[in-house]
């Protein structure tokens, strides 16, 4: 429902919504037409897995953070991830491409929501975003949900480590302590 169909001034929150809702129709148009990545689905999924997203019901996610903001689709099983920024200091592309592959294969575990596709940054969303699988729980309680955390890092750091060609574009510091 729309800030005026509630009586309520629209603010910074409606416009990500609308324009959330831009680049879904982008990707829809572009599903419709089996057209390429290019022009708005990618990444993780089949560009033709974005049809009917536009049609979605949009809710603003509560803003808890200073790199992203989370819009749900409602009924769907998947939230938009949309950057505010770049924490690595990335073009809105490659930061796109990195997070796509932190999820693709953190995913693998089980224990981390799967990339569902890849919007393309564009006049709607300048820096992108990233469909993934929603997720249903609640913030960690601890301590009593640290041995489900434990379990969860677990699987993801027994994942096994790609061939260094097949890396990027995650960092791959030969001496990460370095870095610090």
């Amino acid at each position: 429902m729309t800030a005026a169909a509630q009586g309520r001034t629209p603010d910074a929150r409606d416009t990500l919504v609308a324009r959330l809702g831009q680049a879904l129709r982008a990707a829809d148009a572009v599903a419709a037409n089996g057209g390429a990545a290019n022009g708005g689905a990618a990444g993780g999924g089949r560009p033709s897995g974005a049809a009917g997203w536009a049609d979605a019901d949009l809710e603003p996610m509560p803003d808890k953070g200073l790199a992203h903001d989370h819009v749900r689709l409602a009924g769907r099983g998947i939230v938009a991830r949309l950057p505010k920024q770049s924490q690595m200091g990335l073009g809105a592309a490659a930061n796109l491409a990195y997070q796509a592959a932190c999820y693709t294969r953190a995913s693998a575990s089980g224990h981390a929501p799967r990339l569902i596709a890849t919007l393309a940054p564009g006049a709607a969303l300048p820096r992108g975003g990233l469909l993934v699988e929603e997720i249903a729980g609640h913030p960690a309680r601890l301590p009593g949900d640290l041995p489900a955390i434990a379990t969860a890092l677990g699987r993801i750091h027994a994942l096994p480590l790609p061939p260094a060609p097949a890396r990027p574009p995650l960092a791959d510091p030969a001496d990460p302590l370095a870095l610090l």
